[in-house]
């Protein structure tokens, strides 16, 4: 028993153990800091007051899931009541010999750091997708310069492919001769 406290008590993820009410039965050291509170404080609490500063579960409640189904459920969701910290919650049943739920297993893992991670990387790709796209626009544009000498097809490809890399809601270009005395005004939008 004492090198199970221990094992339970070294884990790096918030355990507890909850009765089929939702109180929580025990939890290990793990929880507790990720809570700012001690073991001894949470037992006997329900979880939704412990785990999300509410009076009621929470709407997608994974214990209440994991009761329901009778089987394990995962959900991650970002808590405010923690200073907005990301968790993956994990509720395992412990099953009776006849199929009821005994007891839930309730593994808490902070996943805050991973999350910022994929929000950075999904800003950075959207970055590089934004980059391409005016480097193939610009493209698109030096290729119509480049077939023809139609200014008007020109035109209509310069407005087409600036529209797509940058909002506008008119476009004019002005065209002078060299020597000033002819103007041509192009417009799109």
């Amino acid at each position: 028993k004492q090198e199970w406290e221990v094992t339970f008590d070294a884990m790096s993820e918030g355990v507890s153990i909850h009765a089929p009410d939702g109180r929580i039965l025990r939890t290990n050291q793990a929880l507790a800091r990720l809570l700012n509170t001690t073991p001894q404080a949470m037992v006997g609490l329900p979880c939704h007051r412990v785990m999300h500063g509410q009076d009621e579960p929470i709407v997608g409640c994974p214990l209440l899931e994991c009761l329901r189904t009778k089987a394990p459920t995962v959900v991650e969701r970002q808590e405010s009541h923690l200073g907005n910290r990301w968790l993956r919650v994990t509720c395992d049943p412990m099953l009776s010999g006849s199929g009821e739920v005994e007891a839930v297993v309730h593994v808490v893992r902070d996943i805050t750091r991973q999350k910022e991670q994929e929000a950075a990387e999904r800003q950075r790709a959207q970055e590089l997708e934004a980059r391409s796209e005016r480097r193939a626009a610009i493209n698109r544009i030096a290729r119509a310069i480049s077939t023809t000498l139609d200014l008007k097809e020109i035109y209509e490809v310069l407005a087409a492919e600036l529209g797509k890399v940058l909002p506008f809601d008119r476009l004019s270009v002005a065209l002078l001769t060299p020597e000033g005395d002819r103007l041509t005004v192009l417009q799109a939008g």
